[in-house]
């Protein structure tokens, strides 16, 4: 108790350097909060990310193999590209059973016009930008084109799954049901005064006699969006302007037009086909991200073509997060060298601390206090001054590390999306149509990957543990010279040297 009491009175005679003292622990202590605090953060909420963002893999053709492959045999890609073994529903269904598949889901999509349907986005600006593109569609005349998306199964699509779709009205089209049904989005079904079995009529964009009566038989909302400034080839420029049906009553549809006649345009003499052509899609939701590899070996070996390969969202998963990434690193970095440098500054104190107080510990000494008694009464001293300073960091650092940790995501982000390496590298530069059944390039559906554009700190008695520990453990660690010090000290040497 003496002990404790000697150690108030020398907090508040010493009062300069214990504040000088306390100043350092205190700004040590906000640091490693909002160091700690970023870490922590980040690692949670990575963890967070991967769990409610599935791993997808696509079956997609191997563009630069088939290149390589024409050029080395002297012939042209699309002559290649014929004898390639074809991708069909039922090889995707046969590939989903793997048990390295949580589940599974192929899409056909077709372009389909309609001369009522008024679209979400602006499909006239749509028209202008595919004519300077180069793109044309025979006999479109005034109608707008759409994106008609046959599921092999509706409900269980991811996005209704984890609710970034939600059905508002009606049902889905059941599976096997060859009734041109279909469901739209709430703000196309606005823009158009339709419910729940209205109809709505689509006409082959290349032979506008051939019409295809569709009723709605679901309302759905969707958050995705796209800028206006993207060009969606095919379709209207907003993602609300999608049509979703089952894939059997779509198939049956591309089937039925598949004796039309080709079209010979008088002013030019080309012949175009008139025939409806799907976009055959899939997507393959892995337990794992290290189960890629064995999954794409299973499927060559079940006779998946060697041309084919397996596209992921894996660089799009990383990227989300790699800012966060890059702030941790910056903030597990940082704290090394605040505790590193606080460390140092602190057992020089203590130091020069103990040095100034030779003469008391000579007498103290002198009337047989021993060794321990000083070293803890120093100790004690040091850890009243720090406990404080460690409280009023606390306080501070918490206070700031949320504001903080958001600026400096925001100046990573800024620097993320300005670098030209992080581009997208994906293209379209040739694709076939064979037998109207177009193998698709891309991942099923617009799965849309949440990015992170903001943090909350989290803060909670753990975490206070953490802080804690690390304050007690430097106050210790540079408190450790200072007591060797003291240990060393011979009181008649320290008197005599005094006198």
């Amino acid at each position: 108790m003496v002990m404790i009491k000697n150690a108030f009175k020398n907090v508040f005679r010493f009062k300069g350097r214990n504040i000088l003292i306390g100043l350092i622990a205190a700004s040590i202590t906000v640091t490693c909060c909002i160091a700690l605090s970023i870490k922590n953060t980040a690692d949670s909420i990575v963890q967070q990310f991967k769990e409610t963002n599935d791993f997808t893999a696509a079956i997609a053709l191997n563009k630069q193999k088939l290149l390589e492959d024409a050029q080395k045999n002297g012939e042209r890609e699309t002559d290649l590209y014929t004898r390639i073994k074809r991708l069909t529903s039922q090889d995707i269904e046969q590939y989903g059973s793997s048990e390295y598949v949580r589940s599974y889901s192929y899409s056909l999509t077709v372009d389909l016009g309609s001369y009522v349907l008024q679209p979400v986005s602006n499909a006239e600006r749509l028209r202008e930008q595919m004519a300077e593109t180069g793109d044309s569609l025979v006999a479109m005349g005034n109608q707008n084109i759409y994106n008609v998306t046959g599921y092999n199964d509706l409900a269980k699509l991811p996005e209704f799954q984890n609710g970034s779709w939600q059905l508002l009205k009606g049902e889905f089209p059941a599976s096997n049901d060859i009734v041109l049904k279909c469901i739209v989005s709430e703000k196309l079904a606005n823009a158009n005064q339709a419910e729940i079995g209205s109809t709505i009529v689509f006409v082959n964009p290349y032979n506008t006699d051939e019409q295809f009566t569709f009723i709605v038989s679901g309302i759905y909302t969707d958050s995705a969006q796209i800028s206006n400034n993207d060009l969606v080839v095919g379709g209207t420029a907003d993602f609300s302007d999608r049509i979703l049906v089952n894939y059997r009553s779509l198939k049956e549809l591309v089937n039925s037009s598949q004796n039309n006649p080709d079209n010979v345009q008088s002013h030019t003499g080309q012949t175009i086909s008139t025939r409806l052509s799907g976009r055959l899609s899939s997507r393959f939701i892995l337990y794992s991200a290290q189960d890629l590899e064995a999954f794409e070996q299973q499927l060559h070996d079940k006779g998946l073509d060697a041309y084919y390969t397996l596209q992921t969202n894996a660089d799009e998963l990383q990227q989300s997060y790699k800012p966060l990434y890059s702030l941790r690193h910056y903030a597990i970095t940082f704290l090394g060298i605040i505790l590193l440098g606080g460390l140092v500054i602190l057992i020089i104190l203590n130091i020069l601390h103990v040095r100034e107080r030779k003469y008391e510990i000579g007498i103290l000494r002198a009337i047989g206090m021993k060794k321990t008694q000083i070293c803890l009464q120093f100790l004690m001293e040091l850890l009243l001054v720090s406990i404080l300073s460690i409280l009023v960091g606390f306080g501070i650092g918490v206070t700031l590390s949320g504001p903080i940790s958001n600026t400096l995501l925001e100046n990573e982000m800024t620097a993320q999306q300005s670098d030209p390496g992080l581009a997208d590298a994906q293209s379209s530069d040739y694709s076939f149509v064979i037998n109207n059944e177009q193998s698709a390039d891309y991942l099923d559906g617009e799965q849309s990957i949440s990015q992170i554009y903001h943090i909350d700190t989290q803060v909670d008695f753990w975490f206070f543990l953490q802080i804690a520990s690390i304050g007690l453990l430097m106050v210790l660690l540079s408190s450790l010279f200072s007591i060797l010090l003291i240990s060393r000290y011979e009181p008649l040497k320290i008197l005599n040297n005094r006198l």
